[in-house]
């Protein structure tokens, strides 16, 4: 069509032809869901295949993952991971003096066996050779045994090789003080199936896992039976941990709570099962498991459970005895028959009943053994006993610092102690063999003092129409706090009290250069002076006090406090502490480390309480530069799967000035020259410098210090 512009000039537009809108037939609603449904299902299933075999393949990546753990520790023998309590490792040093026989003993106290055994008995063997020792060690990680000479020259070890290498230390694998029986420590004996007596098999699965032979390491249907069981009763009397996880959780994995160790807990169980076969899980289940405490040393596994428990091999251990050992599992502290008897016969009896439901004993034989009252062995001491104080000590610091059920269960936890067991052997023997001396003295005098309920139930500890002394050894480093010996009485079969950590006594004059210490703290000096002279002094509520010097002998000059601390002045150390102020020096006490201060005169002559252990931390003060550490008996604790768990570190304060620590020692070391202890000098050695002090109250005492270590004798009553 033709248009005409302003222009004139005629255009023509183009018109669009006409096009009808075509509308699609309306889907019915039906149709529409399905359709829609149809979709929404094929994609659901085809993201859950994918996820399917994403978790497939994750599974299995994870499986091989965890079986190949597993495989490493089984082929390395995990149960052999000797769970107990150990003494610090003793350590062989270039040029150091030692003989081979020497070393020889050590060697075979820490378990090393003599021949050649290629390194396959516990921690190793040795052999004698013509210039001295070849050491072959047990190392599980290690494809080719570590093969250690040391050759010596004279009374001195000349080199040391190890691989062919040189090197300027060796040490030697830690002494075991408490956990496994001797045998098993030094044959590597590992408890098999078939050694496990029936009942005693039937009690244990009865108790923690009856369908362990029927599952594959997880027990999704004794999980449900334990959950119903525990709530629909008012206390936990089942558990749904398989024996595999039991075992994977206390040998390969940490301690702590949480879903990761849960589910790691569950490939390594499925993984174990594959690779061990049920008898084998089962057998170093039972040969590691812990059951107490019993007399001195800890019970491991149920072959040493039926010794130590029942004075029986274990095939002869009877049915109530037997549930009476798969009673501790749970608890063996809650279950104990010697320390909670009630709550072991009412989980015995738990168990025998149990058997009974699910068919693995007979109505007639539980009824007898539910009747049988529990009849324990008494304790013995083990064949070679090692430092039973240290190990009371040192449990009870570690159940201080680890949950009960956390040692319950973990029963291949190793504690690395800080025991020097020469050291300790040394303190033992001149213990023993000074009391001995002592007892011919005082055989027809009174310990005048009064005896406790042991002594007088036991006719051995009194002698003649007297009674036996008693002492105490105590021996730390001071600049680390670790306990290196103690013996905390004669004898631990006759009392089993602690005198180095629990018995409270008055310390008398070794109290003296605390007094000392905090006078140099507040301005003065050694060369201080005082009167050295009978003289009066009053305290709170108008009272006089007059102390007097040993025999009543005064000097009646000005002596330096240097000399008043080496001739052990009394009158001069309560003037002292009059002067500085009691309350000043009591809070300096406190800051050593004593708790039973009170300030009254006497107090500076030692007439105030205190334990070994505690007076011999205070003398590690002025031996670390005036700086205090707090005692401790464990180095560390290592889990079955190798994770350390605690690791002690020095935590120390500054009490004093190093100034005045040096002053203090300086006067100590003139009280062995020529002073109170002058009789200790040379005892040492001859060249052997050291600083001490003596004090006498009911009982006599002397704590000497160097610096490698810091020492305390306590000699008196029975008590």
């Amino acid at each position: 069509m033709a248009v005409l512009v302003s222009d004139g000039i005629e255009r023509r537009r183009r018109i669009k032809p006409y096009k009808a809108t075509v509308f699609a037939p309306v889907e019915p609603r039906a149709q529409r869901i399905k359709r829609i449904a149809t979709k929404t299902i094929v994609w659901t299933s085809v993201i859950g295949a994918i996820l399917l075999v994403a978790a497939g393949i994750a599974s299995i990546l994870f499986y091989n993952h965890y079986a190949a753990i597993v495989e490493r520790r089984v082929d390395a023998g995990f149960w052999q991971t000797r769970a107990g309590m150990y003494a610090a490792p003793y350590q062989i040093r270039k040029d150091q003096q030692a003989t081979p026989d020497a070393i020889v003993e050590q060697l075979r106290r820490a378990g090393y066996v003599e021949g050649d055994n290629n390194g396959t008995v516990w921690n190793g063997s040795f052999e004698k050779t013509d210039t001295g020792l070849k050491i072959t060690n047990s190392n599980a990680y290690s494809l080719e045994p570590e093969i250690t000479n040391i050759n010596f020259a004279g009374n001195r070890v000349k080199q040391i090789e190890q691989n062919g290498a040189k090197a300027d230390t060796y040490q030697i694998e830690p002494e075991m003080l408490s956990g496994r029986s001797e045998t098993k420590r030094t044959k590597n004996h590992v408890l098999k199936f078939e050694d496990i007596p029936e009942n005693l098999r039937n009690a244990i699965l009865a108790a923690e896992d009856q369908r362990f032979f029927n599952h594959h390491g997880i027990d999704p249907r004794g999980i449900a039976r334990a959950f119903v069981a525990n709530l629909s009763g008012r206390e936990i009397k089942q558990g749904g941990s398989t024996i595999t996880q039991q075992l994977v959780k206390n040998t390969f994995l940490t301690p702590e709570r949480s879903f990761t160790r849960k589910f790691s807990e569950a490939f390594l169980s499925v993984a174990l099962e594959n690779k061990m076969s049920k008898q084998d899980i089962f057998a170093v289940y039972c040969n590691e498991i812990y059951l107490g405490q019993y007399g001195a040393s800890g019970v491991n596994g149920v072959e040493q459970a039926a010794r130590a428990y029942f004075n029986k091999d274990l095939k002869d251990v009877t049915l109530d005895e037997a549930a009476t050992i798969a009673a501790m599992i749970k608890n063996p502290r809650a279950y104990s028959p010697q320390h909670n008897p009630e709550n072991s016969r009412e989980r015995r009896n738990w168990i025998l009943a149990r058997m009974n439901e699910i068919g693995l004993s007979n109505a007639s034989d539980v009824e007898i053994a539910r009747n049988i009252e529990t009849k324990l062995a008494p304790p013995k001491a083990n064949d070679r006993t090692i430092a039973p104080y240290f190990v009371d000590a040192a449990t009870k610091e570690l159940t201080s610092k680890f949950s009960a059920d956390y040692l319950n269960s973990n029963f291949n936890t190793r504690v690395y102690t800080t025991i020097d067991t020469q050291l300790q052997t040394a303190a033992e023997r001149a213990l023993t063999k000074r009391l001995e001396g002592l007892d011919k003295y005082y055989s027809k005098k009174s310990c005048g003092s009064k005896e406790d309920s042991s002594s007088i139930q036991n006719p051995k500890s009194k002698i003649q129409n007297g009674c036996r002394l008693q002492a105490t050894i105590v021996a730390l480093d001071p600049h680390t706090g670790h306990v290196l010996a103690m013996v905390g009485g004669r004898d631990y079969r006759e009392s089993q009290f602690n005198r180095a950590t629990d018995a409270q006594r008055a310390p008398g004059s070794t109290f003296k250069p605390i007094v000392y210490a905090a006078a140099y703290e507040h301005g003065y000096s050694p060369i201080s002076t005082a009167a050295d002279q009978a003289t009066e002094f009053a305290t709170i509520g108008g009272k006089m006090y007059k102390p007097s010097n040993y025999h009543g002998a005064y000097s009646n000059t000005n002596i330096t406090f240097k000399t008043a601390l080496v001739k052990s002045s009394n009158v001069i150390a309560v003037k002292t502490a009059m002067d500085v102020g009691l309350g000043s020096v009591a809070k300096k006490a406190k800051e050593f480390g004593f708790d039973n201060v009170e300030t009254y005169p006497s107090m500076a002559l030692g007439t105030m309480e205190t334990t070994p252990l505690q007076l011999a931390a205070a003398y590690a003060v002025f031996a670390n530069g005036g700086t205090s550490v707090e005692p401790t008996f464990i180095d560390k604790v290592v889990s079955g799967s190798d994770q350390m768990l605690q690791l002690s570190t020095p935590n120390g304060k500054q009490v004093i000035k190093e100034q005045t620590a040096y002053m203090i020692t300086d006067a100590l070391m003139d009280v062995v020259h020529r002073g109170t202890a002058a009789k200790a000098n040379g005892a040492l050695g001859k060249n052997v410098v050291f600083a001490g002090k003596t004090g006498t109250s009911k009982d006599g005492w002397f704590a000497y210090t160097r610096p490698a270590a810091t020492s305390l004798c306590r000699c008196g009553s029975i008590l």
